[in-house]
């Protein structure tokens, strides 16, 4: 990994083939999958008041928001505001809810997104 092109592009084929993974996987269970923008700054925004930092070196681990003084670890706060992303995405009508789901509205987010064909009949049962 001392070739930073090698590095680089082996980081690119892995997380290629992890969201290659993760959107086969939810079409089999019949679940849908959301792409949230890769440059979305979700370590460093505040999942209870949406604040901003500016910058934060990855060496930080726990972190307090300027504004409403919540202690945050950076990678729980970051898995939270992609669930939330994912979920205003699908308020704001960018994106169909899977199975359905019903979500609270908060928009104002500029994203990209991936969109994999969602199951919308039932299964088929045969008695026997």
């Amino acid at each position: 990994m001392k070739n930073n092109k090698i590095a680089h592009a082996l980081d690119g084929d892995g997380r290629d083939a992890l969201t290659s993974m993760l959107k086969y996987k939810t079409a089999r269970e019949g679940k849908g999958y959301i792409g949230v923008n890769r440059f979305f700054a979700s370590s460093k925004t505040c999942s209870w008041c949406l604040h901003a930092k500016a910058k934060m070196p990855l060496e930080i681990g726990m972190w307090t928001c300027d504004q409403c003084g919540t202690m945050h670890n950076r990678d729980k706060n970051a898995a939270i505001n992609i669930r939330n992303e994912a979920k205003r995405m699908v308020a704001a009508g960018a994106v169909a809810a899977p199975n359905g789901g019903t979500i609270s509205r908060k928009t104002g987010r500029n994203y990209s997104i991936t969109l994999v064909p969602l199951k919308s009949e039932a299964p088929s049962f045969t008695a026997g």
